[in-house]
């Protein structure tokens, strides 16, 4: 359990905060700034990081793997769907 995620059992919704920072592109630096502004907690930039990597970008990798997978099985779904509306449209040509 990281740090961030130990204060998050003292300070709820602290993690998600955490989280939402660094989805909108703040620094390891500028969180703990805000942490100690917003919680009154101080936790070190390399601490910050150390969430961030363990565990922020981690799960963003997954969201965005889970994405992509979806995005193709939609084109693949829609692929199959044209070629089955294409093969009923020229099934009587020819004959």
């Amino acid at each position: 359990m990281t740090k961030i995620e130990q204060l998050d059992q003292h300070y709820a919704g602290l993690a998600i905060q955490v989280r939402t920072w660094f989805d909108q592109g703040f620094s390891a630096r500028a969180v703990s700034n805000l942490l100690r502004e917003r919680y009154q907690v101080v936790v070190a930039e390399n601490t910050v990081g150390n969430f961030r990597t363990q565990r922020w970008a981690r799960e963003r990798k997954v969201q965005e793997a889970k994405e992509i997978e979806a995005k193709v099985a939609a084109e693949h779904q829609l692929l199959l769907e044209m070629k089955r509306t294409a093969g009923a449209n020229f099934a009587g040509v020819g004959k």
